[in-house]
Order: structure tokens, then C-alpha cells, then sequence
């Protein structure tokens, strides 16, 4: 590992794990990431789901897991394991800013990339079917836990 390139041994791990076929791929996607105009910086990108879905979008053709895992890590230094790539990319085809294209290959749909530039925004319902409710605003998004219930008291009046 050299010291002018901080993840030069995550790389040679990411580029180890893929297979001959998807070694002879992966220059044309680093070329097509680096000429992604369309989409805001990388840095804007806060989750890891919307890193994920960065990825795919600035691939501009459909990628595997590992390929996706391999141009995170070259392109912006966003190193993720390949089976978490897997969980981020099928919450995003159930949420349809992702879509199969058979053979363990993914590419983003014109929703994501709405989603990325700033016109459609992430819904807080995961993808769940109905309408996106955000009960808490200031806390940015629902709730997570049981619901507070208010503590019963004897002299309560309204019970």
C-alpha cells in the first residue's frame, strides 16, 4: 500500500474478488464514472443507499454487486462489502429507482436518477405501497420504536 493512495489495498482486494469477465468490463465503467456529468457530486450523496444508487447511475450500464463494489471503492473511495451492496441495490429495485436486467446485473431507472438530481424526493416509507408520511419533520422521518403511550394516572379525569 503506498502512501499517496490510501486505497490502493482495498482496491487490490475489490479487483481479487472479481471474476475474468468482470475484470474486462470494469475500465469502460471507470471511464463512463468519470464522465458522469448528469448527476450531482459524489459528496452529496449521504447514505449509503444513495451511494449505492450514485454508483449505479453514474455507471450508465447495467453493473454486478462486485463490480459496484469495485468502482466505489476506485472512483470516490467508498469502500462497502459486496453482500451489503447486494441489500442496498434490492431495496432500491423495490423502491423502482433500480432495476434487474438479468444475470446479477443492475442499472438505474430514470426515477433514481430523478431522485439523485433533486426532483423526485426519497421516500420515507421504504418503498411501501400509500402514501409517504412524515409524522416527526423535524426529527427527519418516522419514528422508529413503539409508539409513546401516555402513562395511565388514578386522578386522570379523561380515563
Amino acid at each position: 500500500m503506498s502512501e499517496t493512495d490510501p486505497v490502493a489495498g482495498k482496491r487490490a482486494r475489490a479487483w481479487q474478488r472479481l471474476t475474468p469477465e468482470e475484470q474486462a468490463r470494469v475500465p469502460a465503467l471507470l471511464e463512463s464514472c468519470r464522465k458522469a456529468t448528469d448527476i450531482p457530486p459524489f459528496p452529496v450523496a449521504r447514505s449509503s443507499f444513495e451511494k449505492v444508487l450514485y454508483g449505479l447511475a453514474a455507471a450508465g450500464q447495467p453493473v454486478t454487486p462486485a463490480e459496484l463494489a469495485y468502482l466505489l471503492i476506485s472512483c470516490w473511495g467508498y469502500n462497502s462489502d459486496v453482500a451489503s451492496i447486494r441489500r442496498r441495490i434490492a431495496l432500491a429495485v423495490q423502491q423502482e429507482v433500480a432495476r434487474s436486467t438479468g444475470g446479477d446485473l443492475y442499472r438505474a431507472t430514470d426515477l433514481g436518477f430523478e431522485r439523485l438530481t433533486g426532483v423526485a424526493p426519497f421516500r420515507p416509507d421504504h418503498g411501501r405501497p400509500g402514501p409517504a408520511v412524515d409524522r416527526f419533520p423535524r426529527s427527519g422521518g418516522l419514528r422508529r420504536g413503539p409508539p409513546a403511550i401516555k402513562p395511565w394516572r388514578r386522578d386522570d379525569p379523561s380515563r
